[in-house]
């Protein structure tokens, strides 16, 4: 194929570093070969970087107007074209097909097997990045299964389906037993970041069946809650958002030990706060009348007080206002701390209004290093 004379996709970042606090101005591109084509510079965790710091070209078919890949793909090194760091299929709507495999910079296997219309099909391999097995998991018409796992220092946790498995997925991390490659009695789990460790959620099992979970919101019964993948075992998934790399290329910077903000009497506790807050602002509406969601936005400063608090979706301003303002009063947090200085962290809650009552579900979101 011909390099066509097109002007490349110019991505100019401001980068604040945690130390120096400094702007760093990002000259990202990406190639145009021919009308279809582009070769994408990406990191390691195939996060678009610089040119110069690439580990990863990814050679593709892109539709500009759909935004979406199509057709067979190869992930090559920059500095050496011939190596293939990956290579799969999307289908001509963007959907991932058939047998992909994904090789670390270094040349080891990093993860191996099949999707069917963007979903994980048959078996699947996962390694780390020494080329030690990390994960061995089955999915069959929709049931997933796991088979295998060891930890990083090699100790394998499941064998043939049974074992204890623990996975940390957005801001959780869950535990429990499996028994034949489902979960088994009681799974936990808890925000690392939390130091108190207290449980978030639990739920039971029998016989691979989800029976009821618990947490702050309360006892359910309609699904698992369960995310049984970290993205970053599958980080060829952040190609196809375009996520950019948060550090610029030749950076130097180190990002400190940072715990997340939380209730010093524990996460039940301040659940139990706001619900008594939030129905004192909704007696004497008539919840009768609505049948829809809204969610506040905000953030914990560094004094642990609720601050920038915003809402969307109000399905009635006069009540939604009395809500916020309840919310804006919250005991106060221990703030999350960078390397033990106060810092901000934002969260969020949604409520679920319907004539029945309300539910809601609330989170502190992960500490944005690049705005402090």
């Amino acid at each position: 194929m011909k390099t066509a004379l097109l002007t490349p996709f110019l991505f100019v970042i401001v980068h604040f570093g945690v130390q120096a606090q400094q702007r760093v101005p990002r000259n990202i591109q990406i190639k145009h070969i021919d009308r279809d084509s582009v070769h994408i510079p990406m990191n390691s965790n195939y996060l678009i970087t610089e040119s110069n710091c690439a580990e990863i070209t990814r050679q593709s078919r892109y539709n500009y107007q759909q935004k979406i890949f199509y057709g067979n793909f190869t992930d090559v090194s920059p500095t050496n074209p011939e190596q293939v760091l990956g290579r799969g299929a999307y289908t001509t709507a963007g959907l991932k097909t058939g047998p992909f495999e994904f090789y670390y910079p270094n040349g080891k296997l990093r993860a191996a097997g099949s999707f069917t219309d963007n979903k994980f099909t048959g078996d699947w391999r996962v390694f780390y990045e020494s080329g030690d097995p990390k994960l061995k998991f089955t999915v069959k018409d929709g049931e997933l299964l796991i088979q295998e796992a060891w930890d990083e220092t090699g100790k394998q946790t499941v064998t043939n389906g049974n074992g204890k498995y623990e996975v940390t997925a957005s801001i959780l991390t869950w535990s429990g037993e499996l028994l034949n490659g489902k979960p088994e009695g009681t799974w936990r789990s808890v925000n690392p970041l939390d130091r108190t460790k207290v449980v978030y959620l639990s739920e039971k099992f029998k016989d691979g069946q989800f029976k009821k979970g618990n947490g702050v919101t309360g006892a359910y019964t309609d699904e698992s809650r369960i995310v049984w993948f970290d993205n970053k075992a599958f980080p060829f998934l952040n190609i196809e958002q375009f996520f950019i790399s948060s550090e610029p290329c030749g950076s130097t910077l180190k990002h400190g030990l940072v715990i997340g903000a939380h209730y010093r009497n524990g996460l039940d506790a301040f659940s139990k706060e706001i619900g008594r807050r939030i129905s004192k602002s909704l007696s004497g509406v008539n919840l009768k009348l609505y049948n829809s969601e809204v969610t506040f936005e905000g953030e914990v400063n560094e004094n642990g007080r609720i601050s920038n608090l915003s809402y969307k979706n109000a399905f009635n301003e006069r009540v939604v206002a009395a809500m916020a303002r309840e919310l804006k009063n919250l005991p106060l947090l221990e703030p999350a701390t960078l390397d033990g200085k106060p810092i901000r962290q934002k969260f969020e809650i949604n409520f679920k209004i319907n004539p029945q009552g309300y539910t809601f579900n609330y989170r502190f979101l992960p500490v944005d290093l690049q705005s402090i």
